[in-house]
């Protein structure tokens, strides 16, 4: 289990597990690039875990094992984010799409910082920049896994795309998951949602991540209306990046989805064969 796992060492002590993040697995090539694809289990049907801006797959380290006791699922690491190599630019929503296929949080001022110190060279240990743009080691991860985030939060195509998929996350990414909206008839789908913004003020939360959350909610329950079956469940004490904060709602969510694919294609094929 994995809150087993993360209570068998002690604070301070590096979780010896995690080493698997701290080196590419499966390289995939998608036509002269290759993308970083980590999968555990089998079964059918296949999880993929898609982490949000400048994510990994060890965004996803707390409820990836677990979830493959019951099925497949893969993480992967899209065009300049961990292992993978970079991709063309724009990164907008179809060039994503497209990557994902074939195999905002970040603030837009800092990543151009960041990246024009990062082409100058990594900057050095103790600096501003460095702390500003440099991943500091964890004491609660092995050392691999800290070099690598080291090492990838230092390496410019980090910054070069995080700023590209923000910058077009409004206009081009939002019409194309527009112009893609369509109906998923009675497909399995939920959709989790924290309750409350990252980034409270000592007074209580800022009115502007209120209304940020206020938006995020509304959004959340119109992609779960997309489906007669979806629904949009608020996880208590959750932050943005729910596999991290409440990583058992995810991996409840993703059984009850598992759980009513494989009990509507057992009732398919019953029916089936009743016809023959």
């Amino acid at each position: 289990m994995i809150a087993a796992a993360d209570s068998a060492h002690g604070a301070g002590q590096p979780d010896l597990s995690l080493e698997v993040y701290g080196r590419p697995q499966q390289l995939v090539d998608i036509g002269g690039r290759r993308l970083n694809l980590y999968c555990l289990g089998h079964g059918s049907p296949t999880i993929i875990l898609v982490g949000g801006l400048a994510a990994s797959t060890f965004t996803w380290r707390k409820v990836h094992a677990e979830l493959a006791r019951t099925t497949r699922v893969c993480a992967y690491d899209r065009a300049g984010y961990g292992f993978s190599d970079s991709g063309p630019l724009p990164r907008d929503t179809r060039h994503l799409a497209d990557d994902l296929a074939a195999l905002t949080k970040a603030n837009i001022k800092s990543l151009r910082a960041c990246l024009a110190v990062l082409k100058a060279g990594v900057p050095a240990p103790g600096s501003k920049a460095a702390a500003d743009c440099v991943d500091t080691p964890n004491p609660e991860f092995p050392a691999a896994v800290n070099a690598h985030l080291m090492q990838s939060s230092s390496h410019p195509p980090l910054y070069r795309e995080s700023l590209s998929e923000e910058e077009e996350a409004i206009g081009a990414g939002s019409d194309q998951v527009a112009a893609s909206k369509r109906s998923y008839g009675d497909l399995p789908l939920i959709v989790l949602t924290a309750p409350a913004p990252d980034s409270p003020t000592p007074n209580g939360p800022d009115p502007e991540f209120l209304a940020r959350g206020k938006i995020v909610t509304l959004m959340h329950e119109e992609v779960a209306r997309l489906s007669s079956r979806g629904v949009n469940r608020t996880v208590p004490g959750a932050s943005h990046r729910i596999m991290l904060s409440a990583p058992q709602a995810v991996i409840d969510a993703v059984y009850e989805v598992v759980t009513e694919v494989r009990q509507q294609r057992a009732a398919d094929v019953a029916s089936k064969d009743r016809v023959r």
